[in-house]
């Protein structure tokens, strides 16, 4: 008979099993790109059913402003999780020094370009360091498709304001706290 460890062990072709699989020591390894966890025999409607990709890591923003510039100093960090097609990231500006941006903020560096299907992703941000447009309740965080970027949106309480003016930041700005889920 075989030893527990050596279960699923096969060489060639695998066989079909049945029953729940326990792998006592080690990872389930697919080593193909494209290849995964195929759902489909679970019922459903969906273009696919198979989970492929998992990774995690980090990334750097950077903050851009539409009219050009630079910012100084100042602390980015950001870490992200991508499990299929769904990316969650998250980042922080810190003691950024405005310098010489100017136009519209936006955050760049995302580690996925966003999927072109006509969709807007929202987040949230927690931040300080500037002031918004009067009747501004809070700021958002969007990515549109087809990008690699962050822009930074003011809304009030009745309706949609404006892009995040450069004019509004103070001489030194954060964004504490920046999480948006988008896909790819």
């Amino acid at each position: 008979w075989f030893k527990e460890t050596e279960m699923l062990k096969t060489v060639g072709f695998p066989s079909t099993r049945t029953g729940d699989q326990t792998i006592v020591n080690g990872n389930l390894v697919i080593a193909t790109s494209g290849k995964g966890i195929d759902f489909s025999a679970t019922p459903g409607t969906g273009t696919s059913e198979l989970l492929s990709d998992y990774e995690e890591g980090t990334w750097t923003p950077v903050v851009v402003a539409s009219a050009g510039g630079t910012t100084s100093g100042g602390n980015f960090t950001g870490s992200y999780t991508k499990i299929g097609r769904q990316v969650t990231v998250i980042c922080a500006v810190e003691n950024a020094g405005k310098n010489t941006l100017s136009g519209d903020i936006t955050i760049t560096g995302l580690p996925f370009t966003s999927a072109n299907n006509g969709l807007y992703a929202t987040g949230e941000i927690r931040y300080g360091g500037f002031s918004t447009a009067a009747g501004t309740t809070t700021l958002y965080s969007v990515v549109n498709p087809n990008t690699t970027s962050v822009a930074i949106q003011q809304f009030s309480k009745d309706d949609y304001i404006a892009d995040l003016n450069a004019s509004n930041l103070t001489a030194t700005f954060n964004f504490y706290n920046v999480t948006i889920t988008y896909f790819v």
